[in-house]
């Protein structure tokens, strides 16, 4: 699919905020996502997650917010941004977008990374009716607590009496090029989250949320954002998701990007995660038929998400047919049973098969809670690791559950 990428630029409070825009090329009203960036950081740092949205058929938004860096396009001084001035800055870049000719403004997400998703997160909840989605990536939602402590990242201050300049404090070693990038941090970007709770100010969002976070997030701990999931159910259940990558750290790197994206991709278009199987393989046999070589890979595993928890039965294979080096068929069969998000027991069968064009996941219950996903079209990523795979299902979800 071809891409148009165009500059925008759009005013708050007298400053300009730049960015840019990616869209599919040709006519029509497109689903808009815009994507806020993290602390530091330009939206041009995240401008290949919105290349991809377009390729997917999404109009994507990237810019930079007031002050947001030393890099910045926008106007604005660093010493003077907050995490409430960006919310600011997100609020006129959506009024901005979804007044586009080009955008439906019924189907506009919003997407944040680190500090850019606790910001599109107390948007979201200021204005529920504005976003349908909210998709988040290792979403900074420690920066009051952080800030109570009279510690944030590389700035130390006494909590109680705050500078009105907070410079870093840079340990030996530190990249000069990031260096320069860490100018001081004003007064004003401590004490005006000093007294907020985070959870409780995000909570109230009631639609649909997806939180994508590393295990071994050092800068942000995914504590924080099972919290966050928690704090969502505690207002209506079942609508916030959280996958956990293992191994990510703050950023993601690679394959961890990689899937990352495939679980906003499923998101983005209406899926839920309403099924994911951590995976751990337990053998593997080999036979040769004819042309073919025949893999036989048995396994168990846990699943639990809001919707479900249990555990994959006896008998759980992964049959893989391969010519040469060529899949001809990958096709894994099994069964979990366990507690459906009601507390009744119930069993799933998931017949999972790739013939070269993805995988194609089948999938059957006899719970009459989660009787949507009989027939329903479902989509898989898989987040692949050493020990098994994540296999993580989206599927539609009736309208009833929003």
């Amino acid at each position: 699919m071809e891409t148009v990428k165009r500059e925008f630029s759009c005013v708050r409070g007298g400053l300009t905020i730049r960015g840019t825009e990616y869209r599919p090329e040709g006519d029509g009203r497109f689903p808009a996502v815009v994507i806020s960036h993290g602390f530091t950081g330009t939206g041009g740092d995240i401008a290949h997650y919105a290349r991809q949205l377009a390729g997917w058929g999404f109009a994507a938004y990237v810019f930079d917010f007031c002050g947001g860096s030393t890099r910045s396009a926008s106007d604005g001084r660093f010493q003077d941004m907050t995490v409430l001035t960006e919310v600011e800055d997100l609020a006129a870049v959506v009024e901005y977008v979804r007044h586009l000719p080009c955008i439906d403004a019924g189907a506009l997400s919003l997407m944040g990374c680190s500090q850019g998703g606790f910001v599109s997160a107390l948007f979201a909840a200021e204005h529920p009716d504005l976003v349908s989605r909210l998709l988040l990536f290792y979403p900074a939602l420690c920066i009051p607590e952080d800030a109570r402590r009279g510690n944030m990242l590389m700035y130390a201050f006494d909590p109680d009496n705050v500078p009105e300049l907070i410079p870093p404090v840079l340990p030996e070693g530190f990249p000069p090029e990031a260096a320069r990038s860490m100018e001081p941090i004003g007064r004003a970007y401590v004490t005006s989250v000093q007294k907020m709770d985070a959870f409780s100010a995000v909570a109230s969002y009631p639609g649909p949320v997806l939180i994508v976070h590393g295990d071994r997030d050092d800068a942000v701990n995914v504590v924080n954002s099972r919290r966050a999931q928690t704090a969502y159910h505690s207002v209506r259940p079942l609508r916030c998701q959280l996958a956990e990558i293992t191994g990510a750290g703050h950023g993601f790197r690679e394959l961890e990007d990689v899937h990352a994206m495939e679980l906003a991709r499923e998101f983005l278009r209406g899926g839920t995660n309403v099924i994911s199987v951590d995976v751990v393989l337990t053998g593997l046999s080999r036979e040769e038929q004819g042309e073919e070589t025949v893999l036989t890979i048995p396994f168990g595993g846990v699943v639990r998400t809001p919707f479900f928890s249990g555990m994959v039965q006896p008998g759980a294979a992964d049959i893989q047919r391969w010519q040469g080096s060529r899949a001809i068929r990958l096709c894994a069969d099994y069964i979990v049973k366990g507690t459906d998000y009601t507390g009744a027991p119930c069993q799933i069968h998931i017949v999972n098969e790739d013939t070269g064009g993805g995988w194609h996941p089948t999938v059957t219950t006899d719970s009459r809670a989660l009787d949507f996903l009989n027939g329903a079209a479902c989509t898989e990523s898989l987040e692949i690791r050493r020990v098994g795979p994540v296999v993580r299902i989206f599927a539609p979800l009736p309208d009833s559950f929003f």
